[in-house]
């Protein structure tokens, strides 16, 4: 958090130098707008030429944008300010903020489909601003529904200059409450989603930034509660089992077979629609939450969020009447877990960087008991998950065999990868309380991953609610507002549930055979 104040305080000093504002010719395109301060380029610690070898993950992402599914791995965030900053103010703080971090102002370059891959940093002379942000719908002022509408086709239309750095900023002027609304799109190749926050933290202004540093000070030196012992749920002889067996599923990772089709996957065919349809869950308080899950022993937060997303699916497909499914047809969901070392940076040399690979998680949807039974089972599953050896297996044989196959190879494997699941999950903390954009308070956001799953479902938590956005591939005829449906209806009963417990700790069911 100190690095990102540092670089939010600099920026904001740099940005809010006197700038000279260059009027446009008439002939320019839409979207164009006073030519980014020359004196605010001049003034990053930029380096043309140099190049940062990029990781296997970056390099089987920026692999992917050179061929038929180069729209396939972007991140794309969506914010809403309660006021405009207008474009120029946020061009001249984000740009710069964006800029400051080397990855933002490189392109990716490989001497072959089998070299390494190297962010190669680009002289800012030739960073074309007009091309990185861009002001859209200017000519109404566009409902909620009517941006995300917006969004869910907006890839069917663009096409990324693979020659410029892989982001791009879409700014909304004016919405029907008087708001404007920032949407990025961010190559995956940049990072992955634990270092996309820290790139969001950059982006907050200097007070929020160091509103939240203090905080977390704060935080540090307060005298934290005693915690409870909690036993372990597996011992000795199935830890070993686990340890063992999360290597064989790490060797053989590329030979697992892919869930079978259901109502909320497009088969196996490895292609994307540009074309996508979202949903959003009604927002839970966070606190509420927290007082669930100090209710059950050894519970996490991540734990109870993955109870309410199972049965949220399940009542989908039981009112869809996916008789696969309900009849027993395996349902996974593909999740990243950072390979980073214990108390890694998420940026690495200033940079973010993807230090990821997938865990598997298989949804339960057994029909009978009460929630709090597939509760212990989904989180017994979790436990074995952190235990598992399998991801950070399967990333290192896939850079070991990365420099053998060739860059359709590549991408044939990573696409197959990515299709095993019914669906790609992903889990992201935001800031608690709120911030601020070129001075404009953010009241809320969300983020969608266009993936080579047909699902995406994306958890966020930010000032203090959390809800889950279902993006669904667009060529399919379920209705993501049907996917959604149950989440508060589900909660509530959990709540009732677990709240309801004569006692203040729900222990967990522990078996004979877990303890050896």
């Amino acid at each position: 958090m100190g690095k990102g104040a540092k670089a939010a305080r600099d920026a904001l000093q740099v940005a809010s130098s006197p700038v000279e504002v260059v009027d446009l010719d008439e002939g320019d395109a839409k979207g164009d707008f006073a030519q980014f301060p020359d004196e605010v380029l001049q003034r990053l610690d930029s380096r043309p030429g140099t190049r940062r070898r990029a990781s296997i993950v970056s390099r089987i992402f920026s692999s992917l944008q050179d061929e038929a599914q180069h729209k396939s791995v972007w991140i794309t965030g969506i914010l809403f300010l309660a006021t405009s900053p207008g474009i120029d103010k946020l061009r001249n703080e984000v740009g710069h903020r964006l800029l400051s971090i080397p990855r933002f102002r490189s392109v990716v370059q490989k001497k072959s489909p089998s070299s390494p891959a190297y962010f190669t940093e680009v002289d800012t002379s030739e960073i074309d601003m007009n091309y990185h942000f861009i002001t859209i719908l200017d000519e109404t002022s566009p409902t909620r529904e009517e941006v995300y509408e917006y969004v869910s086709t907006m890839y069917e239309t663009w096409n990324p200059d693979l020659g410029k750095p892989l982001w791009q900023i879409l700014f909304v002027p004016r919405t029907a409450d008087g708001g404007a609304v920032v949407i990025t799109r961010i190559n995956h190749a940049i990072g992955d989603g634990i270092s996309q926050v820290e790139v969001l933290m950059r982006l907050i202004d200097a007070k929020d930034e160091a509103d939240a540093e203090a905080a977390a000070q704060a935080a540090e030196t307060a005298r934290p509660p005693p915690k409870r012992k909690v036993a372990k749920t597996f011992g000795p002889l199935n830890r070993a089992g686990i340890f063992a067996g999360g290597i064989y599923d790490g060797l053989t990772a590329i030979l697992r077979s892919p869930d079978p089709q259901n109502s909320l996957q497009h088969g196996h065919e490895g292609a994307t629609s540009l074309k996508r349809k979202f949903a959003f869950t009604e927002k839970i308080a966070l606190d509420r939450i927290k007082a669930v899950k100090n209710k059950l022993e050894g519970a996490t937060i991540n734990d109870v969020l993955m109870l309410l997303l199972n049965e949220t699916l399940h009542r989908y497909f039981k009112e869809a009447g996916d008789e696969a499914v309900l009849n027993g047809s395996r349902v996974t969901a593909q999740f990243p877990i950072s390979t980073r070392p214990r108390n890694a940076e998420a940026f690495r040399n200033d940079d973010p960087c993807n230090s990821i690979a997938y865990g598997y998680l298989k949804f339960r949807f057994e029909d009978n008991g009460p929630m709090i039974d597939r509760f212990w089972r989904i989180k017994r599953d979790i436990d074995k998950i952190k235990l598992s050896p399998a991801p950070f297996v399967g990333i290192r044989t896939l850079r070991n065999l990365s420099p053998m196959l060739s860059r359709s190879m590549l991408n044939k494997l990573a696409l197959g990868v990515g299709d095993l699941a019914t669906g790609q999950l992903s889990n992201v903390a935001a800031p608690q309380t709120p911030v601020h954009i070129a001075g404009a308070r953010v009241d809320d956001m969300s983020f969608v991953l266009l993936a080579p799953t047909s699902l995406y479902m994306g958890l966020l938590s930010y000032n203090g609610q959390v809800n889950c956005a279902i993006c669904l591939n667009g060529e399919l005829e379920a209705d993501p507002k049907d996917v959604v449906r149950s989440w508060g209806t589900v909660f509530d009963e959990f709540e009732s549930e677990v709240l309801a417990y004569d006692g203040d700790l729900i222990p967990r069911p522990r078996s004979f055979l877990d303890s050896l």
